[in-house]
């Protein structure tokens, strides 16, 4: 399983060792990019129309775009990673006395993900309608695959926009994989003096020719701050976040109630 905590940056790839398999790695995209095709040109197709479409809603279509996107490593780094990983694996086979094996490229395990689309920051009078799955394959190269009908204004604007070679459309992948956390220690305290009191007046007034009073009050308090607490620690950085889950899910100790009572 991948090591959250082990990872490398080589070529602008993210890097993930395994945690039981030394030559084992798992290589992340440092972003996605257009889907190419068996020729190597991206996936990608612009069509204007020659007059304006009336879509019925007050709107006119002025042309539409069309394109594949997926999240995958690029050809031309793959040998340079190669060769890196190759060195850091004979370093390790070298100080365990081991022939040392062949480098295995692993595949990360979506169990979810989301694809979100920016094109003109999706303004009315430039995006007609857009049609977008909102999650892309969670297996190969994750591919996701996007629709948009622009208006004659957002039509005029890409074909201005195409004309360079600058990022007309932005698409941002949000995945999650499994992983293996770093070990850390959890250590849960409690004091038991901080946490819990207990009071317990009784007031006695016996009187001799008229009716005996009897009166007895009790208080308990509750004091929060400092009572308990949870502690992490580990050799390897935490995420704040992750940290705060595992404070929730530590079971905390229960108090023994300490009873103390005030006669008057």
């Amino acid at each position: 399983m991948i090591r959250i905590d082990l990872r490398h940056e080589i070529e602008g790839i993210t890097v993930f060792e395994d945690d039981t398999a030394f030559n084992r790695f798992s290589l992340l995209p440092n972003e996605p990019r257009y889907r190419l095709d068996p020729n190597g040109d991206p996936v990608f197709k612009f069509m204007e129309y020659r007059n304006p479409v009336d879509r019925g809603d007050g709107h006119k279509g002025g042309g539409f775009i069309i394109f594949d996107v997926e999240f995958v490593v690029p050809e031309a780094k793959m040998p340079k990673i190669m060769e890196t990983l190759g060195t850091l694996v004979k370093q390790r086979a070298s100080g365990l006395n081991v022939q040392p094996p062949a480098v295995e490229i692993g595949n990360f395990i979506y169990t979810a993900g989301e694809a979100v689309l920016n094109l003109f920051n999706d303004e009315k009078d430039l995006v007609q309608s857009k049609f977008n799955p909102g999650q892309p394959s969670l297996f190969g190269n994750n591919v996701t695959s996007f629709a948009l009908e622009l208006t004659p204004e957002g039509a005029a604007l890409a074909k201005q926009a195409l004309q360079g070679k600058g990022g007309l459309v932005q698409v941002v992948y949000k995945l999650k994989f499994w992983a293996k956390l770093p070990p850390f220690q959890v250590h849960g305290w409690f004091n038991s003096l901080q946490f819990y009191s207990f009071y317990q007046t009784i007031n006695v007034d016996w009187n001799l020719w008229s009716e005996d009073s009897y009166r007895e009050t009790i208080r308990e308090q509750t004091i929060a701050s400092q009572s308990m607490g949870v502690e992490i620690t580990s050799d390897s950085p935490i995420d704040p976040s992750l940290k705060e889950e595992v404070r929730q899910w530590a079971p905390h100790p229960r108090p023994a109630r300490k009873r103390r009572h005030q006669a008057q």
